[in-house]
């Protein structure tokens, strides 16, 4: 934002940045303590590959081209009414991917609800929306302090196409065509799409290189119906620990895609992006990561309706 925050803006941003201080020291408290952040729970290696990650982030693109004209396709200098048609349009298409592909999942694949990162009970859902907020929370500060940087040492104001939109096209249904793609939409569709294909078909190709006898000394005596669900000790590569090259990944993925928006965005999504695929290595679920996603785009979609006020009627 060009302008200085109003005092609206600058209370929610100073006391969220002051939760994320003690997320950080919770969190460092037991890591010192010897306690592991987030306790590890195994699954088996999903039941699809490289091909339904690579469909599920190139094709929605592809179809939003096919359906629209290639003029009106381009984000940049688009007329707002241009803008909420196109918004709706890919929020629509990317809904329509994560439907079908999850519809594909289960009827070609064989995927189980556990393979897709469905959560098992209400307690298990409610817990994992929590974790995901806490997450973002203590995740924020490191991205901010990031970004701050990023784009102060490069004098960058570039901002995303959405945020140009809404500041030059202030209007309410500008307000409600950014909510649902930044706040819904994105944070359903980028997860399935990078975490559960992507990083889940990582993870599987990773199981398949390490050696199968390297398991932890603790359950060496396992029988082999559970030592499938076991996590060897080494990964993919000797010098990082199992799950972590499928992590760092999918992460660099993720920062790659968001080229272009800003040169501040890539660096801190690829952040981003670690913090939400260490939450699905940990758990293997995807409402973390969805609400992880949600709340981090959603605050930001906060401090910019805080700046902006409200919207003409």
């Amino acid at each position: 934002m060009q302008e200085p925050l109003n005092t609206p803006t600058s209370v929610v941003f100073v006391t969220t940045i002051l939760l994320s201080v003690a997320a950080l020291y919770y969190l460092w408290q037991k890591h010192a303590g010897g306690q592991r952040l987030l306790a590890y729970e195994p699954r088996k290696g999903v039941p699809w590959n490289l091909l339904a990650a690579f469909l599920a982030i190139c094709l929605p693109s592809v179809l939003v081209l096919f359906v629209l004209d290639n003029d009106v396709a381009d984000l940049k200098d688009l007329q707002p009414a241009d803008f909420i048609y196109l918004g709706w349009i890919q929020s629509l298409v990317k809904l329509g991917v994560v439907v079908i592909g999850l519809a594909c999942l289960a009827t070609f694949s064989r995927a189980s609800s556990q393979d897709l990162g469905f959560p098992e009970s209400v307690s298990q859902l409610i817990k994992d929306s929590g974790l995901g907020v806490f997450a973002c929370l203590a995740a924020m500060l490191p991205i901010y302090m990031v970004q701050f940087a990023l784009t102060t040492i490069f004098q960058s104001d570039q901002q995303h196409e959405l945020i140009d939109q809404m500041q030059s096209s202030y209007s309410l249904q500008m307000v409600f065509v950014s909510l649902g793609m930044a706040v819904l939409v994105a944070p359903i569709y980028e997860e399935f799409a990078f975490r559960l294909l992507f990083q889940g078909w990582l993870e599987k190709l990773e199981d398949r290189l390490v050696e199968s006898n390297v398991l932890e000394s603790e359950t060496a005596h396992t029988s082999e119906e559970e030592s499938e669900w076991i996590r060897p000790q080494r990964g993919m590569f000797p010098e990082i620990p199992h799950g972590w090259a499928p992590i760092l990944i999918s992460g660099l993925v993720f920062g790659l895609v968001h080229l272009g928006q800003n040169i501040a965005a890539p660096v801190s999504l690829t952040l981003f992006g670690i913090v939400l695929g260490y939450l699905y290595q940990r758990t293997h679920r995807l409402l973390p990561c969805i609400v992880a996603h949600m709340t981090f785009n959603g605050f930001t979609m906060l401090l910019l309706l805080l700046q902006l006020g409200r919207p003409p009627v």
